[in-house]
């Protein structure tokens, strides 16, 4: 049996995806960058890796469980940035305000599908973010600001979804393969 490269993401609403790419649009003029393309846009929810296909059913219903303890929430945006140093940049992040909320559903999705497979552990503090964009290796810039970085709303989370990813030379390939409604408050 195979394996497939599985991580939870949190689907992005229609107006966060027309704000981003007004942000793309808007800073065309950055260089050596791969921009991520419309489909691909999400938030991430947690890097589960390379998974047995034979285990994805026993990890779905976790993610069930998980849903099911999850309180639908709301993530405010703080700012547009490059990680991790604007002069050396590797990504460029729609960055959101700490929450407690997603640290919570980082937490149990760690704590629930470790019973199924063995991930990494978070060693630090999960940080709500989109990556936009991701430069190419060995790129150096000293960033002063972006064009058009104010402009992405503020969003409400209520469902998560579990991708699979296939990397190929022009990017990866993302495909969901289940949906989880979170708990409504």
């Amino acid at each position: 049996m195979g394996s497939s490269r599985l991580f939870l993401a949190i689907p992005l609403k229609e107006e966060a995806t027309t704000d981003i790419k007004e942000f793309i649009d808007s800073n065309k003029g950055i260089t050596n960058i791969r921009w991520t393309k419309t489909e691909n846009l999400h938030l991430t929810g947690y890097f589960l890796g390379n998974v047995d296909d034979g285990l994805i059913d026993e990890i779905d219903d976790q993610l069930l469980k998980v849903a099911s303890i999850t309180k639908e929430f709301d993530l405010q945006f703080q700012k547009f940035m490059v990680i991790p140093k604007p002069q050396y940049p590797k990504m460029i992040w729609a960055r959101f305000r700490d929450s407690e909320s997603y640290v919570q559903l980082s937490n149990n999705i760690q704590k629930y599908v470790s019973e199924i497979v063995e991930l990494k552990e978070q060693v630090r503090k999960p940080v709500p973010h989109i990556t936009i964009g991701r430069f190419k290796k060995n790129t150096r810039y000293n960033f002063t600001s972006f064009k058009n970085e104010n402009n992405l709303a503020d969003m409400h989370v209520d469902q998560m979804e579990l991708w699979e990813s296939k990397l190929h030379s022009e990017g990866p390939i993302y495909s969901s393969l289940k949906k989880y409604k979170l708990d409504a408050v």
